[in-house]
């Protein structure tokens, strides 16, 4: 006879769905806890259980009114009152079925999704990429030391990208909105893939699926299709919008970088992302050398190697850094 437990049933999937939702939302919600939550819905079927809870929430929500009138109607005319919030926790309703969680949520205080944590930052380390799995299923691939911080809520699906690269696939919600928050620059999806690249200087969105809109600085909105790069330059305060191909710009995700008549100094930025050894430029004016083509991201010396393979530079270490000089 098997020792191996058998899957949870749907029901039970929905029962964890609403505990993880109402346990996220107390105030002493961890980033353990949050990351817990990640990994269960690594499965595609806790997915599947959570956008069901989420659903009798939306439901809930749409018929508020009516629904808070006639509860209090009975309970007026049973003379029993509405359950106290001070008498619920999470471990309550953890027994409960996904559909009366959500009920119980709605007219008991706090709603099960969760109203705001921003607190909660996932981060990529100097040294590899990370994918992160968001609470409604879309995901997040963080370039290496990327971070991002989200603030959840039933209306609105909101992330800041501090610093970095990543890329995101989006799961489509009418009613609820995916914002990306990056500088000046707020971009709006509509259940799409995209990249966005946010460098000292500049801010490059690039779409492979889908659209987005990207609000910056107060300016009208552009839209953004499959297909298109909109990059705005910080310093000269100019943004333009130009057909590309999408997937060179979400080459990283398969270990290389594609460049199209690209200035050293910006190729640099980037390659000091991978490299474990800074690599400066002994003479600024180098930075105005051109290439084209693809780099592997690999250690320190390749990424130098490839670059003196293309471009009339040499290098030398000094300090603790590589100095690239003309040849």
């Amino acid at each position: 006879m098997s020792d191996t437990p058998s899957p949870p049933s749907e029901s039970e999937r929905r029962e964890a769905a609403a505990t993880w939702l109402v346990q996220l939302q107390a105030d002493a919600a961890s980033e353990a806890d949050w990351l817990g939550f990640e990994a269960w819905l690594a499965d595609p079927k806790n997915r599947s259980a959570l956008a069901a809870v989420e659903s009798v929430v939306a439901e809930l929500d749409a018929h508020a009114d009516q629904i808070s009138a006639s509860l209090r109607a009975h309970s007026a005319a049973s003379r029993r009152p509405l359950l106290s919030p001070a008498r619920t926790s999470w471990k309550w309703a953890a027994g409960l079925t996904f559909a009366a969680a959500a009920a119980a949520a709605f007219f008991l205080g706090p709603r099960l999704i969760p109203t705001q944590t921003q607190d909660l930052v996932y981060r990529a380390p100097a040294t590899a990429v990370r994918l992160v799995t968001l609470p409604d299923g879309s995901t997040a691939q963080l370039n290496r030391g990327a971070s991002i911080s989200i603030a959840w809520s039933p209306a609105e699906r909101r992330l800041q990208l501090t610093n970095g690269e990543a890329a995101f696939s989006v799961v489509h919600d009418p009613a609820r909105p995916f914002v990306v928050v990056t500088g000046d620059a707020t971009i709006r999806d509509v259940g799409t893939e995209f990249n966005v690249l946010r460098r000292a200087d500049s801010l490059t969105v690039t779409v492979r699926k889908g659209a987005v809109e990207i609000e910056a600085a107060g300016a009208r909105p552009v839209a953004v299709s499959p297909g298109d790069a909109f990059r705005i330059d910080t310093q000269a305060h100019r943004a333009t919008l130009s057909r590309s191909n999408p997937d060179d710009a979400f080459a990283w995700q398969d270990g290389r970088l594609v460049y199209h008549d690209a200035r050293l100094a910006v190729i640099l930025d980037d390659l000091n992302r991978y490299s474990e050894t800074p690599i400066r430029l002994a003479d600024p004016a180098l930075g105005e050398l051109r290439f084209s083509g693809a780099l592997v991201i690999q250690p320190s010396a390749g990424l130098v190697a490839q670059l003196q393979a293309f471009l009339p530079v040499r290098s030398e270490l000094s300090k603790g850094e590589i100095l690239l000089r003309g040849r």
